[in-house]
Formats: structure tokens, sequence, C-alpha cells
């Protein structure tokens, strides 16, 4: 687990039962409510498993990228619908904000590492100026 995106969790958790409390009072049947407590379901279990298991951390990311893309356009239907008010619309969407740029910095940390390294002794050979031919 890589303790420096632990914020990253914990945003996404906080968010998350935000969202949950707030789509508690919508009625059952309401299709926008069982979206959205799922997108920010998905986003606070992909942070997760990026957490915890490296080998999936670049897909995790991705599913959570996604989610907040789900999330944003799920609010503001919401919104629409006067299920949630502009306020909180607002909140939610700072929050997003917040969370978004955690996780573009840390898919950024993932592709860097993913790329192979080059080394000055793999260009070396006839005609390659570091040959110094």
């Amino acid at each position: 687990m890589s303790w420096r995106d632990a914020p990253l969790y914990i945003e996404s958790y906080d968010l998350t039962r935000w969202l949950l409390e707030r789509a508690e009072s919508w009625p059952l049947e309401a299709p926008l409510r069982h979206r959205l407590v799922d997108a920010g379901c998905d986003l606070v279990e992909a942070v997760a498993v990026a957490l915890t298991f490296p080998l999936e951390r670049a897909s995790s990311l991705q599913r959570a990228d996604a989610a907040i893309v789900r999330i944003r356009v799920l609010l503001r239907l919401s919104r629409d619908l006067s299920m949630v008010s502009s306020r909180g619309v607002r909140f939610a969407n700072d929050r997003l904000r917040a969370i978004g740029r955690m996780l573009g910095g840390w898919k950024k940390r993932v592709e860097r590492s993913a790329l192979p390294s080059v080394s000055s002794q793999s260009f070396e050979g006839a005609g390659h100026p570091a040959s110094g031919a």
C-alpha cells in the first residue's frame, strides 16, 4: 500500500459516504439513486484496490477515473430533477476536483514507473553520437 496516496482513499470514501447519505432520502425506485450509489462505491473500491494490489494499479486507477465522470453526470441529472441542491452539487464537484487532481498525479507516477528506463549504454554502437564514432 502506498501511504502517500491514502488521502485519495479518504477523500473518495468521504465523498461516497456523503452520496450514500443523500441518496437514502430518495425513493427506492429512483433510478438515479442506484446508479449514483454504484458509481460512488466503484470509485472508493477502485482506489482501495489500486492501493492494495500494485499489479492492478493502472487498471484500477482507470476505473476510478471513469467513476468520477459517471458521478459528475449523475449529480448534474440529480440536480436538474431537484434530487440534490445546487449547493450539494457544488460541494460534491469540489470534492471530485480534488480527487481528480490526486488521481491524475498518481496515474502520472504509475505511467512513468511503467516506462522502460533508457540508459546511455543502450545507445552505444556504430554511428551513434554516444559511441564517439
